[in-house]
């Protein structure tokens, strides 16, 4: 016996700890659990990709941390002895 339970518009086919029918059941529905995870999973790292490549504010952080460094290294040449 399989349930279909609506998550943010993510359909789960039946709970962990459910008994199933038959292995063949089990075997089907962790498949497909595992597919629609992979999915969610993927769609939330794309998300992040998106906002890291377009949001000003992370952008602006990212540059000043990258300059931070380039300082940094700048002025530890310079006072290294020739």
């Amino acid at each position: 016996m399989t349930t279909a339970i609506s998550r943010s518009n993510n359909v789960i086919l039946s709970y962990p700890g459910e008994n199933y029918e038959c292995r063949k059941t089990t075997r089907v529905t962790e498949r497909l659990n595992g597919i629609e995870r992979a999915r969610r999973t993927n769609e939330e790292v794309n998300n992040v990709l998106f906002a890291k490549e377009n949001d000003l504010r992370i952008i602006a952080e990212n540059k000043a941390a990258r300059d931070c460094r380039e300082t940094k290294r700048h002025a530890r040449l310079v006072a290294m002895p020739k």
